[in-house]
């Protein structure tokens, strides 16, 4: 009702998205689908659990964003309990989402075959270390993945609308759910698009870009000083 009594405003705005969209279009008719590259093993699947590494890859970059919300983490904290079991009927909700993501990452957790043949990535750790060290261990992070989940809805829905929280986590879904492989690039436009739905303090920003800048100084520390060797000598490490 908004956009048909403010069409005189929206309307115009509307042709430049239709043009993306169409130029789109016609770049996934011309290539034969929406990968460049190795088609072969990038093709889309149902991979579900693409969305429980999503928000963990956000709450570990965004984390002073997520905790220093209007009310604090305190506060964050409590909201998440009492919206997850103040009542029976939270309580049943929450059981259901949380088989919900136990059965999903036991159907739809995809190996990948690329995620252990290059060291040289993160992601090769993550897996091999964390996820490969026991096979409960994707069964037990699912409550970080709930709670990570959780607090990134409380905290967009504090300067945002219900509508606009539920177009981003939809179209979040619709762009990570086909995403065979665990890989960070899949995460970094939908995080920055969270993270310009977020206003934040100064305080925020400043332990975001010292969280950034220890991050960097890490991987830089390792790109220069932990080489690995290849058929081909000296291989650096990279995201």
């Amino acid at each position: 009702l908004t956009v048909i009594a403010e069409r005189k405003t929206v309307l115009p705005l509307i042709p430049p998205y239709i043009a993306g969209f169409v130029a789109f279009l016609g770049f996934v008719v011309w290539n034969g689908g929406i990968v460049l590259g190795d088609k072969s093993n990038h093709v889309p699947v149902i991979h579900i659990p693409q969305v429980y590494y999503g928000v963990a890859f956000a709450t570990a970059f965004g984390w002073p964003v997520l905790f220093t919300g209007r009310h604090g983490i305190f506060r964050l904290f409590k909201n998440i309990y009492l919206r997850s079991f103040w009542t029976k009927w939270y309580t049943l909700r929450t059981i259901f989402i949380m088989s919900f993501i136990l059965f999903t990452t036991w159907k739809y957790t995809i190996h990948h075959p690329f995620l252990l043949s290059d060291n040289r990535h993160y992601t090769f750790y993550i897996w091999k270390r964390l996820y490969m060290f026991h096979p409960a261990v994707p069964y037990l992070l699912a409550p970080v993945y709930y709670f990570c989940g959780y607090a990134w809805y409380v905290r967009l829905g504090q300067d945002n609308s219900l509508l606009n929280v539920c177009l981003f986590c939809g179209l979040t879904m619709v762009a990570l759910i086909p995403t065979p492989l665990l890989e960070p690039r899949y995460f970094i436009v939908p995080y920055l698009i969270l993270r310009i739905l977020i206003p934040t303090t100064k305080k925020a920003l400043m332990m975001e870009a010292v969280w950034y800048a220890l991050i960097n100084w890490g991987t830089m520390a390792v790109f220069l000083y932990k080489e690995r060797w290849g058929v081909d000598g000296v291989i650096r490490f990279m995201w």
